[in-house]
């Protein structure tokens, strides 16, 4: 990670990491990744170490309530926020695991079971396939399990184009996720591209540097979108060639995607979520001069308000920013390699932010 961080020249936000069912969690990976101010995302889902699915009807009917509660018991004395993805793209796993209501209800189970063992501090994300969100597609109403458990929605989806794995032809990031996004905006929910990726064309060696590009300018259009993750592996990687890697980094340095540049604001408030979160979220929204979200205009620079108060801010206060300088290049001193130019520490970003997976995804 410390290496793809150098490439884009800032600290990615969020971590990924994929656990099978009986695997223990969270660990030194996710502390490792708090200790560098990343967020763990853990995808969990309902297949044993040995291979062998977990029947979603068995989870909703507590008979592995054992297992939920020991990981929600670690997650409460891990004690930082952990955005969890129970059992990623169900649509995959009807063979195998079962029903779209047996989904609905394990989901819930996970849920409820947590969060009564006290694991406020996780975010339960439900992730199904972009396609599903498709006219055409499934109903993902059939797998959504109600509002009071779901905290973030979110889709994978990728240009196929060139894949071994799956043929297609080639589309852009807003053909993929645009039936997801105005799904979400009516869901209301903030809403993540948990996994997504392109791969180079042999025919066009700058393809892929442009289809990144766009994919920036369409976040960039659509509020709801709070978070993007990229898969960072197995061919897909973002740095296959210069022209990508030069658009994933500008990506990365565009204030929209950083809010320490100027981008967007802190979400202190989730539904649930109260006390010291919440008002380090309330502290980071004034810092940032925002009330209302996001603080770049359309261009992806920071709006003329943002700029008035930061210029208030260092006319008020000279002193501060010199402190907050010197903080700064004292951190750099002692790991220069890092650079520190990330998404806010307090409460969850309101910017569609730029985010890189840990691990590639394993063969189910």
């Amino acid at each position: 990670m410390p290496y793809l961080e150098r490439l884009v020249g800032r600290r990615f936000d969020l971590d990924r990491w994929y656990q099978r069912w009986d695997e223990p969690f969270p660990g030194k990976p996710q502390r490792d990744a708090v200790a560098a101010g990343r967020i763990p995302v853990i995808g969990w889902n309902a297949v044993s170490e040995s291979g062998a699915p977990v029947p979603w009807s068995e989870i909703a009917a507590g008979g592995q309530d054992a297992t939920i509660e020991a990981r929600a018991d670690e997650l409460k004395v891990f004690g930082h926020k952990v955005m969890l993805i129970f059992n990623h793209e169900p649509e995959d796993d009807l063979s195998t695991n079962g029903t779209p209501a047996d989904f609905r209800a394990a989901f819930r189970r996970v849920a409820s079971v947590m969060r009564a063992r006290g694991a406020t501090n996780v975010v339960f994300v439900w992730t199904m396939m972009a396609d599903t969100f498709n006219p055409a597609g499934r109903d993902p109403g059939d797998y959504y399990p109600g509002d009071d458990v779901v905290d973030w929605v979110a889709a994978d989806g990728y240009n196929w184009s060139g894949s071994d794995y799956v043929s297609g032809p080639w589309r852009e990031f807003s053909e993929i996720f645009d039936s997801f996004n105005r799904w979400a905006t009516r869901k209301g929910k903030p809403a993540m591209v948990a996994e997504t990726g392109v791969l180079e064309d042999s025919s066009d060696p700058r393809r892929k540097a442009r289809w990144l590009t766009r994919a920036r300018e369409t976040v960039k259009r659509w509020p709801r979108m709070k978070a993007v993750i990229y898969f960072q592996g197995q061919g897909w990687q973002f740095d296959s060639s210069a022209p990508a890697t030069a658009a994933y980094r500008a990506m990365g340095a565009d204030p929209c995607f950083n809010p320490r540049a100027g981008g967007s604001n802190a979400l202190g408030n989730r539904a649930g979520e109260t006390g010291a979160h919440a008002r380090r979220g309330r502290r980071a929204k004034r810092r940032n001069g925002s009330k209302s979200g996001r603080a770049c205009n359309a261009r992806g620079k920071p709006s003329r308000r943002a700029q008035r108060r930061r210029a208030q801010r260092r006319a008020l206060s000279p002193a501060r920013g010199q402190r907050a300088r010197v903080r700064r290049d004292a951190r750099r001193r002692v790991d220069a390699a890092r650079l520190r130019v990330g998404g806010l520490r307090a409460g969850w970003l309101r910017a569609s932010l730029l985010r890189a997976a840990r691990l590639p995804r394993p063969a189910y």
